[in-house]
C-alpha cells in the first residue's frame, strides 16, 4: 500500500510550511472564522470555533499517522506569523489532491501560490507522486488562478457536496508530476 511517508518541513522564498502544533488552535480559529473562507471552500463551516479548529487538528494528526494526508501550517518565514493551510491527501497509489486557504488579512500576496509552488515541488521529489489533483467552487475562480499559476490544467466540472451536504459546481486541475521539478 502507499503511504505518504513522513510530513517535512517546506521552505520557499518567504514561507515555512510546517506541521501544525496544538498552540496554533486559536489562530486557526480567528484566520478560518470568516465567511468568505466558509463560503469559498467545500469543508470549512462558519461560524468556526476553537473547538471546531482543535476537532480539524485531531483528525489531520490522525489522517498523518496513517499516511493518507498531510496538513502544513503556511507561516512567514520571517516572523513564524500563521497564514493559512494547505494539504495533500492520497487519493490512490501516487496520486493525491491538494487544498488550501489563506486567512484575508494574507489574501493576494501570493502567499498560496507560492505554497502550493513549494508543495508540488515535494509531491514530486519527496513523496514521488505522480500526479497531484484540486478542486475548487466555480464561485471562486482566484483559487483556480492559483493552480493555473502552478502549472495545473483544468480537466473538468463536476458537483460536490459542501459543509453542508449542498451539492455545489465545481471545477477540477490536474498535473502530471515528475521527479524533475
Amino acid at each position: 500500500m502507499f503511504v505518504l511517508k513522513q510530513q517535512v518541513q517546506i521552505t520557499s522564498p518567504r514561507l515555512l510550511l510546517r506541521p501544525f502544533v496544538t498552540s496554533d488552535i486559536p489562530t486557526i480559529a480567528l484566520l478560518a472564522n470568516d465567511r468568505d473562507i466558509a463560503d469559498n471552500t467545500l469543508n470549512i463551516p462558519y461560524p468556526y470555533s476553537e473547538d471546531d479548529a482543535r476537532l480539524w487538528l485531531e483528525l489531520q494528526a490522525q489522517q498523518t499517522q496513517c499516511g493518507d494526508s498531510h496538513t502544513w501550517a503556511i507561516t512567514l518565514k520571517d516572523s513564524g506569523v500563521l497564514v493559512g493551510a494547505i494539504s495533500l491527501t492520497l487519493l490512490q497509489a501516487q496520486q493525491a489532491e491538494t487544498g488550501y486557504w489563506i486567512g484575508r488579512k494574507f489574501r493576494n500576496l501570493g502567499y498560496c501560490s507560492e505554497a502550493l509552488q513549494a508543495l508540488i515541488r515535494v509531491a514530486a521529489d519527496t513523496y514521488h507522486l505522480t500526479s497531484i489533483s484540486a478542486v475548487h467552487l466555480r464561485s471562486n475562480p482566484a483559487s483556480g488562478r492559483v493552480m493555473h499559476h502552478a502549472g495545473m490544467q483544468h480537466i473538468a466540472a463536476d458537483l460536490r457536496p459542501d459543509s453542508q451536504g449542498k451539492r455545489v459546481p465545481v471545477e477540477i486541475y490536474c498535473l502530471v508530476l515528475s521527479s524533475s521539478l
